[in-house]
C-alpha cells in the first residue's frame, strides 16, 4: 500500500461500528506509520477516506453463532468486492450471540 490516502470502506451504517472502524484504522495505522518510518519505510496510509455502504449479510438480523457471522461477514466482503473495487481497505464488523 502506498502512502497517502487510503480508501476505507465500512460494510454498516451502524454508527458504533462506523466509529469503532475508524478508531481502529487511526489508532493501528499511526502506530505502524511511525514504526515504518524510523526505518526510512513509508508504506501505510497517513490520510483515510471512510465510505459506509449498506452491504447486505445474507443472513438474520442478529445471527447465531460463529457459522451463521462468518457467513455474513463473507457475504458482505462479496459484495463491497464488486461494488467498491477502488477501496485498499475494507471493515466487516458484524455482531453474534453465542449460545453457552
Amino acid at each position: 500500500m502506498n502512502a497517502g490516502k487510503a480508501v476505507v470502506v465500512i460494510a454498516s451504517r451502524n454508527v458504533v461500528k462506523i466509529n469503532a472502524a475508524k478508531r481502529a484504522f487511526e489508532t493501528v495505522f499511526r502506530h505502524y506509520q511511525s514504526v515504518l518510518s524510523t526505518h526510512g519505510e513509508e508504506r501505510c496510509p497517513t490520510e483515510f477516506e471512510f465510505v459506509s455502504v449498506d452491504a447486505p449479510s445474507g443472513v438474520s438480523a442478529q445471527p447465531m453463532g460463529n457459522e451463521e457471522t462468518l457467513k455474513g461477514a463473507l457475504n458482505r466482503v462479496a459484495h463491497i468486492e464488486k461494488t467498491h473495487t477502488s477501496a485498499q481497505v475494507s471493515d466487516r464488523t458484524k455482531n453474534n450471540y453465542v449460545n453457552i
